[in-house]
């Protein structure tokens, strides 16, 4: 049942968002770590009781929490629920999210024949086999449909690794991409309908969300094609998120938080999360950013830094590499550990891995150009394969069946006693002790972090609660008492 109301006590910010929601203004609320985001909108819903809204959230779990925090006036849903509700109502509709809900996966190699595909495409020496064509084919409708684009194109194929002509390889691929986009839009078809599918299905038709207000949360981490349904809606928009927590522009998502047009802006800076101590440190790394974003602690909270040594509640990462490395070495000291987000992705790289080793094409798209081990660990070097580097060297360090056994020993998080996680699937998450690992790098002497870096950073500091063990991210107290010595 949804709360009918926020028992707190606003703070200026919040009275000041209050005010200007009431105006019925665009509002783009900066929201910080911590800050009381979700207890900021619950008060606006609850300032205008006589007015229905729609609160668009990111995935199935925020939708439950929301549901359950907010009045009866707002719907939370998510982009998903709310593109399945409009495709109900078109041609075809209910037969294609069947489709999407059909749980029968469809490997690449059963698409070749019904797609055409020839056997193989040549690339200097690199020969990239049918069911990886295919497999890009696929993924090339999924960038389509994550985008704002109206038209599948060329640019949506992604690179494959090894390939020297990587345009055109996209635009071989893309007459399969379009059959592919073709078939997912039919009633009955070969290929698998997923949910993001149906969705770009209901924004081609410029869709009108329903209510007299509509909110966007994770705004900083928004699908193009879901910001293009919010900025196409007429009635009043309210966008939430922090600039600053933007992890996924490398996979195409955009931050409305510097794009969208607000008639209002303000800042939710007063964290709820932890103390001034931890505070400060974030701050350091918000100083480094382009954002009007200082947090303030929590002066009830007695957060601190200070050294981890064997007893965190969560580890946290930059790489896949680290995580295996962090929950070997807890599990080798008799913790019981889990992955955040699972192992798929580790696993089937160290698969991938084997299959090269043991001489055998390797059955990942990723290490499908490469006709051995070797062949990979010298790409790996090269500038334009560094993003194989690490987990080549956690291959080459502890072998494909050490790190399988890793994955294979995780447990689930309510019988763990630590938690590891990559920094990017950390977010939207909190612990009592946090520890930094040591896989995150300083930037060189003379060189200015990247923008990417500084936000991956202070997502990390910004889970612990109560202590941080700043870890490899330490560099930051150096690099800002230079700074300011330069200044």
């Amino acid at each position: 049942m949804a709360m009918t109301t926020t028992k707190i006590t606003p703070t200026q910010e919040q009275i000041a968002i209050r005010d200007a929601f009431l105006t019925g203004d665009d509002v783009l609320i900066e929201a910080g770590a911590g800050t009381g985001k979700t207890s900021t909108l619950c008060m606006l819903a609850e300032a205008a009781p006589e007015k229905k809204g729609t609160f668009v959230v990111y995935n199935k779990a925020a939708q439950v929490d929301a549901s359950a925090a907010f009045p009866e006036n707002v719907d939370c849903r998510t982009a998903h629920s709310l593109a399945y509700g409009g495709m109900m109502r078109q041609k075809h509709g209910k037969e294609i999210t069947r489709r999407a809900h059909d749980r029968t996966s469809v490997p690449s190699g059963k698409l070749t024949g019904p797609l055409g595909i020839p056997s193989g495409y040549q690339s200097g020496e690199q020969f990239i086999p049918d069911w990886v064509i295919a497999s890009s084919a696929v993924g090339a409708v999924r960038r389509f449909s994550q985008s704002a684009d109206e038209t599948l194109q060329a640019k949506h194929v992604e690179d494959v690794d090894g390939i020297e002509d990587q345009w055109h390889y996209k635009e071989f691929v893309l007459p399969f991409a379009e059959k592919v986009w073709a078939d997912v839009q039919q009633p009955t078809g070969f290929c698998k309908v997923t949910p993001d599918h149906y969705l770009k299905m209901w924004a081609l038709t410029h869709p009108t969300i329903k209510g007299e207000f509509v909110m966007l949360d994770e705004a900083q981490d928004t699908n193009a094609v879901l910001l293009k349904i919010i900025e196409e809606q007429k009635q009043q928009r309210v966008i939430v998120g922090d600039r600053c927590q933007q992890l996924y522009a490398w996979r195409g998502a955009v931050n409305a938080m510097t794009s969208f047009s607000a008639d209002q802006t303000l800042v939710l800076s007063q964290s709820f999360r932890f103390g001034p101590a931890i505070a400060e440190n974030a701050n350091k790394f918000l100083a480094l950013l382009d954002t009007p974003l200082s947090l303030k602690g929590f002066d009830k909270i007695e957060s601190h830094l200070e050294s981890l040594m064997g007893d965190p509640d969560a580890i946290l990462c930059r790489t896949n590499a680290s995580v295996i490395e962090s929950a070997m070495q807890a599990q080798e000291s008799g913790k019981r550990v889990a992955i955040v987000g699972g192992t798929g992705d580790i696993e089937r790289f160290a698969k991938g891995a084997r299959d090269l080793k043991e001489n055998r094409r390797a059955s990942i798209a990723e290490l499908a150009a490469f006709k051995s081990w070797g062949e990979v660990q010298k790409y790996s070097q090269s500038d334009e394969g560094s993003d194989l580097k690490v987990m080549v060297k956690l291959i080459d360090e502890y072998g494909v069946e050490a790190v399988l056994n890793v994955c294979s020993a995780s447990v689930d998080e309510k019988n763990a006693d630590i938690i590891v996680s990559t920094a990017h699937k950390s977010k939207g998450r909190e612990w009592n002790r946090v520890k930094i690992a040591e896989d995150f790098t300083a930037p060189k002497e003379g060189e200015e972090p990247s923008h990417g870096e500084l936000c991956l950073a202070y997502v990390a500091v910004t889970r612990a609660k109560l202590v941080l063990d700043p870890g490899a991210l330490s560099w930051i107290n150096t690099y800002s008492a230079a700074t300011s010595v330069a200044a």
